[in-house]
């Protein structure tokens, strides 16, 4: 990404979403692994994360997914659009059954977004988690009273965020 700060242009948002979904991280590593790639392991109060920020690969096949380990299962939410559960498997002494016997795994869809459908949140820009630049932009267009101007409190976190990855990567 050589025309322009790949941190502020392309990684703000996922660096949001992380902010907004988990709070602002502990940056516990963060290591440059190609031009404008970065692996990051984030700590959030109760839970360790991986996020990966990268160009390195394509840009007609770009993708923004989340992946979320827990102890009961695997939550992966691709391209933000639809919300899957896999519920892990059992163990046997500390063997999962799968090793043992094959099983069809189950993959439970808890939120799918409807393209079709008009309506707020099947918005793709709501549903990529434009919330607050949204109501501001409804409100500047239908000449609310209210504010057209999003607060900045809420990329205060994203911001100290990038900081700090600065610091990381010398930059």
């Amino acid at each position: 990404y050589p025309e322009g700060d790949a941190l502020l242009d392309l990684y703000i948002h996922p660096l949001d979403l992380v902010c907004y979904l988990f709070g602002q991280p502990e940056i516990l590593v963060c290591r440059q692994v190609a031009m404008n790639s970065y692996i990051l392991m984030l700590q959030h109060p109760h839970i360790v994360g991986t996020l990966e920020l990268s160009t390195a690969y394509s840009w007609t096949a770009a993708e923004e997914t989340i992946k979320v380990c827990t102890v009961s299962g695997i939550y992966c939410l691709p391209q933000m659009d639809t919300l899957t559960y896999e519920a892990k498997t059992s163990t046997i002494l500390g063997i999962p059954i799968g090793k043992l016997h094959t099983k069809n795994s189950t993959l439970e869809h808890l939120y799918q977004r409807n393209s079709f459908v008009p309506t707020f949140v099947n918005n793709q820009l709501h549903a990529h988690g434009y919330f607050n630049e949204i109501t501001a932009f409804v409100n500047a267009v239908e000449g609310s009273n209210g504010n057209v101007f999003t607060h900045l409190e809420t990329v205060r976190d994203v911001y100290e965020t990038i900081k700090v990855i600065r610091k990381w990567i010398h930059i």
